[in-house]
């Protein structure tokens, strides 16, 4: 495998509905839950595990972590935003559930600007073009030529529907005049 080319960054944003533990709420009854929208040892997962015991040291209270993968993010984005609103639910968000999939999927129910409010950005995750080797192509340039010169041919993987790699590779596709067939 090798690397072609940064593609996009994708900012994690620690959401909550109400951040009453971390305003001072002196008398907490629960541990805070942090909601993963993404299976064990995926990226978000990692940077949730990273930042999770920080968070519980910091504010000197337990934090549980609950992986919930699945509908492009939308199943973990749906169980916070309609968690009550008592600051002891967040979201490790990411720009595919507060800013692609509502405007792909309008009738998931969430609204990312009525439903969240930001706590915190903990990390970047950046995207890379990569091809495998037996792809007759050194450059970007070379894999657009081989693309156009084999249309639908090339095939690319993400996450799922309107996952941010997902989206990047089409934005590629499209910029570059090219037909790629995503299998996510």
């Amino acid at each position: 495998m090798r690397i072609r080319c940064a593609a996009a960054v994708v900012p994690l944003v620690l959401m909550s509905v109400s951040l009453a533990i971390a305003a001072g709420d002196t008398d907490p009854s629960k541990p805070l839950q942090v909601i993963v929208p993404a299976p064990p040892g995926g990226a978000l997962d990692i940077v949730g595990r990273i930042v999770g015991p920080k968070l519980a040291e910091g504010l000197g209270h337990p934090v549980v972590l609950e992986n919930r993968s699945g509908a492009s993010h939308m199943i973990a984005a749906a169980a916070v935003a309609k968690a009550a609103p008592d600051g002891y639910t967040l979201l490790v968000g990411s720009q595919t559930a507060l800013a692609v999939v509502p405007l792909l999927y309008p009738e998931s129910g969430v609204d990312p600007v009525k439903d969240f409010a930001a706590a915190a950005m903990i990390g970047t995750i950046p995207l890379m073009l990569v091809v495998h080797p037996s792809v007759p192509a050194g450059t970007v340039q070379e894999l657009i030529a081989h693309a156009k010169a084999n249309p639908g041919e090339l095939n690319f993987a993400s996450g799922g529907v309107g996952t941010t790699p997902h989206m990047a590779a089409e934005l590629f596709a499209t910029m570059a005049g090219i037909t790629l067939v995503h299998v996510g």
